[in-house]
């Protein structure tokens, strides 16, 4: 379309002339008159040409709408085309110190850009194409993507338990944009209870018992997703003190047996002995029996005997009691002889070893009662009596 009003770009009188700051891609109408000094002559005919286009003009800046942490919707208005259609739009976006990357290339003068980083500062530019280039950049429109809520915390980890507490902590999890006010903690899907710390300490639970335990981390913007479920349990309580004393049955020099009260609440007993000059423990019994036998022991000493029940959190209380073995019995007798003459018996008799200090031979008499008196005592080995009725002092011989 050409105007009516023309414009007078030369005067002079040479025959060429350099028509400059055309617009690209417009069609123009050219005419020309001679002067004298008689005055113009008519105009020439009209020549009719269009300029060659050029790449479009730069657009303007886009305008960036938030659609949330993860996306934004970007316009700009329609450029210049310089002569040729444009054929496509191209918008770069880039983080603070990154390059610049094309997010979008088509002909629309919108979009909606997805898979933002939350809480990040964006640059962004447009650029219009067409058959001939590529315009130059429009100027940059920095965009701040709004903050997010925080992530689902991960690995959940047990730090220690008892029978009656439970200690457990997490990885913090991403909170981007936004940082991390607090977490929340949901024990079997109860009441949830608020942790600053990314650990928990709960105490109050029943023993032996398994736990569902979700965390949910919080920050300026809301909660985020809960983590996954982590069962966690508490332990075993220790055995109480097993009931009543350790009662001794029967001892010799050389072993003690001892028993005591049972316990449901015990995997097995664990029995231990020490002497008075070592005062050292060692263990002799582990098992389920009340009632044990302890053997290999020393003559006439005096033992510390402690039992305690154990299941799988350890072991309970200590029950103690002290005993002691019996001496080592005299030597047997081995051979009695007796010779009789007129009213009167006389009984020899022999022993395999030696007496031990304090150990004495004894002679006893009877009539047919079987009530027994002791008619020697001494360390010879033979006397004259009726009745008779040999013994050491720690031993019978019948």
């Amino acid at each position: 379309m050409y105007r009516d009003d023309w414009l007078q770009l030369y005067t002079g009188s040479d025959t060429t002339f350099l028509v400059t700051d055309l617009a690209p891609g417009k069609s123009y109408r050219l005419r020309l008159r001679c002067h004298n000094c008689a005055g113009a002559s008519l105009y020439s005919n009209t020549v009719n040409f269009v300029t060659a286009p050029a790449p479009p003009l730069a657009p303007q800046p886009p305008v960036i709408t938030s659609k949330g942490p993860y996306a934004a919707s970007l316009s700009w208005m329609e450029t210049s085309t310089n002569g040729a259609p444009i054929t496509s739009y191209s918008l770069e976006m880039c983080l603070l110190g990154d390059t610049f990357v094309e997010v979008y290339n088509e002909k629309e003068t919108e979009c909606i850009v997805r898979n933002l980083n939350p809480g990040s500062t964006y640059y962004c530019i447009v650029k219009a194409n067409s058959v001939v280039g590529q315009s130059v950049p429009s100027e940059v429109t920095v965009y701040h993507s709004p903050p997010a809520p925080p992530e689902s915390p991960s690995k959940i980890h047990l730090v220690e338990s008892s029978d009656s507490s439970l200690k457990i902590s997490w990885d913090p999890p991403s909170s981007p944009g936004a940082a991390i006010l607090h977490y929340n903690v949901c024990f079997n899907n109860g009441v949830a209870t608020k942790s600053v710390k990314n650990e928990y300490f709960i105490d109050g639970l029943s023993s032996d018992t398994q736990y569902k335990v979700r965390v949910q981390a919080v920050n300026s913007v809301g909660p985020g997703q809960f983590s996954s479920v982590k069962v966690v349990g508490t332990g075993t309580p220790l055995p109480s003190a097993l009931p009543g004393t350790i009662q001794l049955s029967s001892r010799g020099h050389n072993f003690l047996k001892v028993g005591w009260g049972s316990s449901r609440s015990v995997k097995c007993y664990l029995l231990e002995r020490a002497t008075a000059e070592s005062g050292d423990f060692t263990p002799v019994y582990e098992g389920n029996k009340c009632q044990v036998k302890i053997g290999k022991l020393s003559p006439h000493t005096s033992y510390t005997i402690r039992v305690c029940g154990v299941n799988n959190a350890g072991n309970g209380p200590w029950l103690k009691s002290t005993f002691s073995t019996d001496s080592v019995p005299p030597p047997p007798i081995t051979k009695v002889s007796k010779s009789l003459k007129d009213n009167e018996l006389t009984v020899t008799w022999q022993v395999k070893d030696k007496l031990l200090d304090g150990e004495l031979f004894q002679i006893l008499y009877s009539t047919d009662d079987d009530t027994f008196t002791p008619i020697y005592e001494g360390l010879a080995r033979h006397h004259t009596t009726h009745c008779y009725r040999i013994s050491s002092t720690l031993s019978k011989l019948e």
